[in-house]
């Protein structure tokens, strides 16, 4: 496919039997994943009272958030592989049906290590819609078009974890082991993706390009990758902190969490809207530094916050941030890896985004040895922001190389 090539449908087959089919089924398959796991954020107090008598609770209970990151950390590169030897769409078919059944198993089990278990394969059901469906859009648009549709993806995936935190914390507040059958949602989109998405034939090659397995742009890559890692990373402090950290500032409970998680999810989902225009104007670089720099700048106004609109503004501030994230990182790398290996890319770029959530609360759980929530999100408000600069650093000089080669040619 190339620059100027018109778009296909979104169900990259000659033959789709409903374009616009396809691209809902694509849209709505996103709200299920990125904030997949933290649709249980607001019961995580509740769940630490229920298993109290466990050793370490502290961690295990931020553990049954993060564990499905760490499984689509696992999970995402041999999906990828498998999505560009066997096709996009029976993964995606497949995936819908575990994250219903591993999901909800939190309505019924009895044990904190049985509903570990169906956290871990809930992740793996997130890492093959992820993965797919992105590799489905990156098949079938190319270009602006392309830049465009990832930032419906990303306004979708804010608008689904407005969704399922505010469902999260309403149905938390009847008792912990509700909010399990918001992931049950998923059995909706199922429909869509037996009747609207078909493979087509492998996306092609590059005009010119040849076999590249001994071509892989590793050092693009690596950047790509510890960027969205780091973000990520940073990101994550909010579902798996700010539920504590409004409990002891005023006593909120579950729902107020998902609420004032959910508010920063709103304002993500909006910018997100942005991308496009956003995108073809500023590189990627500096976006990622601008991602980083409003994250570190919005966690400052939540560590200071001495009331729940305090926290919510912050929040609102990280979701200018967290909305550019997402599309950035992936419209980033498909520009930047030939067609023949976008699957196996993306599912690396997954385990970059998805290791970064499980490193998170752990990261964290040594910060809080010092000091409270507050505390943390201050600590990684400084890294944030000197990574956002280091960033923007490195943008501008490797613009102004461009801009020199230009000249020369």
């Amino acid at each position: 496919m190339t620059a100027s090539a018109a778009p296909r449908a979104p169900c990259p087959s000659p033959t789709c039997p409903n374009p616009r089919l396809a691209a809902a089924t694509l849209l709505v398959s996103a709200t299920l994943t990125v904030m997949a796991g933290a649709t249980i954020a607001p019961s995580l107090p509740a769940l630490r009272t229920h298993f109290a008598d466990t050793p370490d609770i502290d961690l295990w209970v931020r553990l049954v958030l993060s564990l499905p990151a760490l499984a689509i950390a696992l999970a995402s590169p041999p999906i990828g592989l498998l999505i560009d030897r066997k096709g996009r769409v029976p993964v995606l078919r497949a995936s819908l049906v575990l994250y219903a059944f591993a999901g909800a198993s939190g309505l019924v089990v009895d044990t904190l290590w049985a509903l570990l278990a169906g956290r871990f394969l809930l992740g793996v059901a997130v890492a093959g819609i992820l993965t797919s469906s992105t590799a489905l859009i990156a098949d079938a648009y190319d270009g602006s078009r392309r830049a465009r549709f990832l930032g419906l993806q990303g306004s979708f995936m804010g608008f689904g974890g407005v969704l399922f935190l505010t469902l999260g914390g309403i149905l938390a507040e009847l008792g912990w082991r509700l909010p399990f059958a918001v992931y049950l949602l998923s059995l909706l989109v199922l429909p869509g993706a037996i009747l609207g998405l078909h493979d087509g034939p492998p996306p092609s090659r590059e005009p010119g390009a040849t076999e590249v397995a001994d071509r892989v742009p590793w050092a693009p890559l690596v950047r790509i990758y510890a960027v969205t890692f780091m973000g990520m990373a940073v990101f994550y402090l909010i579902p798996t902190q700010i539920p504590f950290l409004l409990q002891a500032l005023s006593g909120g409970g579950a729902s107020t969490a998902g609420l004032a998680i959910a508010a920063g999810a709103l304002v993500s989902a909006t910018v997100s809207l942005l991308y496009g225009r956003v995108s073809a104007r500023v590189g990627f670089p500096a976006l990622a530094a601008a991602s980083l720099a409003l994250l570190g700048a919005g966690f400052v106004v939540v560590g200071e916050a001495e009331s729940i609109a305090g926290v919510v503004a912050g929040l609102g501030v990280c979701g200018l941030g967290t909305g550019l994230i997402m599309p950035n990182g992936a419209q980033w790398l498909i520009t930047t890896v030939p067609a023949s290996l976008r699957g196996r890319s993306l599912g690396a770029m997954n385990t970059a985004i998805f290791l970064g959530q499980f490193v998170s609360p752990v990261m964290v759980h040594l910060f809080l040895s010092e000091g409270g929530p507050a505390h943390a999100f201050l600590v990684v408000a400084g890294g944030s922001a000197a990574a956002g600069a280091t960033l923007a650093l490195q943008a501008g000089v490797s613009d102004r190389r461009q801009q020199q080669r230009a000249v020369w040619k």
